[in-house]
């Protein structure tokens, strides 16, 4: 009688699958994570160019004309975001089709940003208001834009209502602090209008 021989089974076992499967899951988590981190990175950086870019075009606005004038509460945060916005102030990816059309600017995260006049006739000083930046975006702003007061003309930042900063550089501590929300924290900057 012969003898059979046990075939060689020419696939992966179940166990080998398994590992396999695992090992690329972990691999396209890491990939994930990385991509968000560079993703969530770049809008930070982005924010900073649009609060960079806002403020220098205000200056110029003002450079060649008088500064503005009125009673106190006279010119609020919509009507000033308006006229800046009619005469082309906001940079070109924070005034999207809707902005165009009369609506507020928006920023980088996709919230509203306003800009308003803050002290009594004359006004030398203005708030830039930007809503619905995430934790990561708002600790960035406020430690790299403080590091910068002095050559930005930055009087005043404050996060989601906190305590107004105004002895800079603001710290990673302190910024991580003011910056509470995950994904919805609302920065009130105050510039000079001019430096």
């Amino acid at each position: 009688m012969p003898l059979h021989t046990p075939r060689k089974s020419s696939g992966f076992s179940l166990i080998e699958a398994s590992i396999v499967l695992g090992v690329i899951g972990m691999a396209l988590g890491s990939i994930w994570v990385v991509t968000s981190s560079v993703r969530q990175s770049a809008k930070a950086t982005s924010l900073q160019q649009q609060i960079n870019l806002t403020v220098q075009n205000i200056r110029t606005y003002y450079a060649g004309r008088a500064l503005p004038t009125g009673a106190a509460g006279e010119i609020t945060a919509s009507t000033f975001t308006d006229t800046l916005r009619d005469r082309s102030v906001f940079p070109e990816d924070m005034c999207n089709a809707a902005c165009v059309a009369g609506g507020d600017p928006v920023n980088v995260y996709g919230g509203a940003v306003l800009v308003n006049i803050v002290n009594t006739s004359p006004f030398t000083t203005f708030n830039l208001n930007l809503d619905g930046v995430d934790k990561r975006g708002c600790i960035q702003a406020m430690m790299n834009l403080t590091a910068r007061s002095a050559e930005l003309g930055l009087t005043s930042i404050e996060a989601n209502g906190g305590t107004a900063r105004t002895s800079f550089p603001v710290g990673v501590s302190t910024a991580e602090s003011d910056c509470s929300s995950e994904a919805d924290n609302e920065l009130d900057l105050i510039f000079n209008i001019r430096v």
